[in-house]
């Protein structure tokens, strides 16, 4: 007769944040695939604010679901709460309309695991019920960062529903600012990373499934993102790329049909980026521009291409609900406590990342030239 004590499975090595706002019908399926998943993460929902009835839903649903609920919508700061609630070494986000693939999440935790100078991982992004491979996705493909020996393409920028980090190294870059809001928010924390001499890294043999919600404002998403990328170029870029990000962001906004609203808010909201100034090395930005480079490769032959207009199911793309033209309600745009840090506890928003959260045995370059494409 055996009497040894039944062995403990090991702890959990990797938990997952997934992050919703009023897309109750969403969520509750994203939860019932991750939950599904062999791996059995910790699961930790972080609800903004919902008003659709979506943490009563989840509370009945998967009561070993840990929901943590904003007052306010923290856009993708609301992350930052979820952060503070997992307990093992690495985190996964998700969206509520995207979800992990089986053996992803051990995959992605074997692999920090194994190469301790990689502070995050970007999944590959599959789209809607025919797996159309994400443009994202076929972009940091096509990487030109130094990659040998490594378990992927080396990138400077990622996805920030589809990735997996090392929790600790979230909490001391300081997570996501309240600022942002949504759109392009990973934008400033690649910037950071990379600052740090922190490897990120596309692994297209991690899966994520993206089932795109109808719950979307499109003309203002492309605001934001337009926004964003003006905050992120005067935070961290030398002044010629700074000037020029901001030109793209302007053209952006003039597609919108909002070039003078857009403008005045960017500047109005946007005294904090130029206050907390702090552009990167040299080497991060020359990265940069080679990542550009051929960002802007692939859409000119994107334009030139036989089949323009048309997806690669070949199918015409569908036509937005919004136009392009639609009046967007400034008023609800700006969020309460902007530069406020907000209810998470991680780093103050516009605190440089300390000293500490350089990558071991580095000495960062910071000679600053001024590059050029």
């Amino acid at each position: 007769m055996n009497d040894a004590a039944p062995r403990r499975p090991p702890p959990p090595r990797i938990s997952v944040v997934v992050l919703t706002h009023n897309r109750r019908e969403e969520v509750l399926l994203t939860l019932a695939r991750l939950t599904a998943l062999p791996e059995a993460p910790p699961i930790v929902l972080v609800d903004n604010a919902s008003t659709d009835g979506t943490v009563a839903a989840v509370a009945a649903a998967f009561p070993r679901v840990e929901i943590v609920r904003s007052a306010i919508n923290l856009g993708a700061a609301g992350r930052n709460l979820g952060v503070e609630r997992v307990r093992t070494p690495y985190v996964a986000f998700s969206d509520d309309d995207t979800e992990w693939h089986a053996g992803a999440l051990a995959r992605a935790a074997t692999l920090l695991d194994t190469f301790p100078g990689v502070g995050l991982l970007c999944a590959r992004i599959l789209v809607g019920p025919d797996a159309v491979e994400d443009p994202a996705s076929l972009l940091m493909a096509r990487s030109p960062l130094a990659s040998h020996g490594l378990p992927g393409r080396a990138i400077l920028g990622f996805m920030a529903g589809a990735c997996v980090m090392r929790r600790d190294l979230f909490v001391l870059m300081g997570g996501y600012r309240r600022e942002f809001f949504v759109g392009g928010e990973e934008a400033l924390m690649a910037f950071d990373l990379a600052a740090a001499r922190w490897l990120m890294l596309y692994c297209p043999e991690l899966l994520v499934t993206h089932r795109p919600s109808v719950a979307r404002e499109p003309v203002v998403r492309r605001w934001q993102l337009a926004r964003n990328r003006i905050w992120v170029a005067w935070l961290r870029l030398s002044f010629s790329s700074a000037l020029r990000e901001t030109l793209a962001g302007l053209a952006m906004l003039a597609r919108c049909g909002c070039l003078i609203e857009g403008a005045r808010h960017t500047w109005r909201d946007g005294a904090f980026a130029r206050a907390e100034r702090r552009p990167v090395p040299f080497r991060v930005e020359r990265d940069w521009l080679a990542v550009e480079r051929v960002r802007k490769g692939v859409e000119v032959g994107e334009r030139n291409a036989p089949d323009a207009g048309r997806n690669r199911a070949g199918k015409a793309p569908a036509q937005e609900v919004v136009p392009a033209a639609a009046p967007i309600a400034w008023s609800t745009l700006r969020q309460p406590g902007m530069g406020g840090g907000g209810e998470s506890k991680l780093r103050a928003p516009g605190s440089p990342p300390p000293s500490g959260a350089e990558r071991p045995g580095t000495d960062d370059d910071t000679r600053r030239p001024n590059p050029r494409p």
